[in-house]
């Protein structure tokens, strides 16, 4: 670790190896380079294994519900109003066709694919 510090150091100053400017920025990047790759080499891998769903709807309702909480009441009866108003004003001919085209885009890909 302290030679390579040692060595950006020399690098930086540039004149101890009087490298022209092109090799001392390529020489600069490699050992970045270098030293990330050894970093994730060494790290353990925490976070391999996500929550489970459980757990992630838990800790999505305990950060939404301060932003909930923070809404006016009266906001709520218009926005419900709107999602059933919409809900509700689908023309059935129209749902049927969105159901059935959603159908058929879901068999068109083959089980091989799947």
């Amino acid at each position: 670790m302290l030679r390579a510090l040692a060595l950006i150091a020399t690098l930086h100053g540039g004149t101890a190896l009087r490298l022209s400017p092109a090799l001392t920025q390529h020489c600069k990047t490699a050992l970045v380079a270098g030293f990330c790759s050894a970093q994730l080499l060494a790290a353990p891998a925490f976070g391999v294994v996500g929550p489970t769903l459980s757990e992630a709807i838990i800790e999505l309702d305990a950060a939404a519900y301060p932003i909930i909480k923070a809404l006016p009441a009266d906001s709520f009866p218009a926005f419900s109003a709107k999602i059933g108003d919409l809900f509700l004003g689908f023309k059935p001919d129209k749902l049927a066709k969105s159901i059935n085209l959603g159908a058929d885009l879901f068999n068109s890909v083959p089980q091989d694919d799947m």
